[in-house]
């Protein structure tokens, strides 16, 4: 409500526009990421080393800068912060404070991390004759994953099914096709 283009503006480090900082996602010295969660803002300075920064309020006394607010302002000094830390040490000091924090994973690590094995989040499959793997169903069904019922392996493969699904004849079907209304 009432939001100008000029909203979408935000640090770079920042995962949402809508978010309060630190959301987001940091680099570490050694060129790996950490996503931030929502975390109190006094424990990360804490745990990264970070000198307070306060602004003065209006009756001349010192304030805590408001995380939505300043979310820009803070997402640079944390990504500052990030920038003198490796990885491991990274999130060491966010362990050590209880922060939220994940290690930012390409595909292949994460398709081998525990957790995600032990849910099943990947299913390993055949795609004509090359081996792939799909992102798992998310629900489970007494306590199994649905199986895979239909796969679109070209596409178009299913789309006279469709159609004649939704009640068009064969001869309707070609025209579409042969007029590339549908392909």
């Amino acid at each position: 409500g009432q939001k100008s283009p000029a909203v979408l503006n935000r640090n770079p480090h920042l995962a949402t526009w809508f978010h309060e900082s630190p959301y987001g996602i940091y680099e570490t010295i050694d060129g790996k990421h950490i996503a931030l969660s929502l975390n109190a803002l006094d424990v990360l300075e804490r745990a990264l080393d970070m000198p307070p920064d306060e602004v003065d309020g209006a009756d001349g006394q010192e304030n805590p800068l408001d995380a939505y607010l300043a979310r820009d302002r803070i997402a640079s000094r944390v990504a500052l912060a990030f920038a003198k830390l490796t990885h491991e040490q990274a999130m060491d000091a966010l362990t050590a404070h209880n922060l939220w924090y994940a290690p930012v994973v390409n595909y292949s690590d994460l398709a081998e991390d525990p957790q995600a094995r032990h849910n099943d989040v990947f299913a390993p499959i055949d795609v004509q004759g090359t081996p792939a793997i799909l992102v798992n169903h998310p629900n489970r069904y007494d306590g199994k994953v649905p199986p895979l019922r239909h796969m679109a392996f070209q596409a178009g493969q299913h789309t006279s099914e469709v159609l004649s699904e939704y009640g068009y004849n064969i001869d309707e079907i070609r025209e579409f096709l042969s007029t590339k209304i549908v392909a």
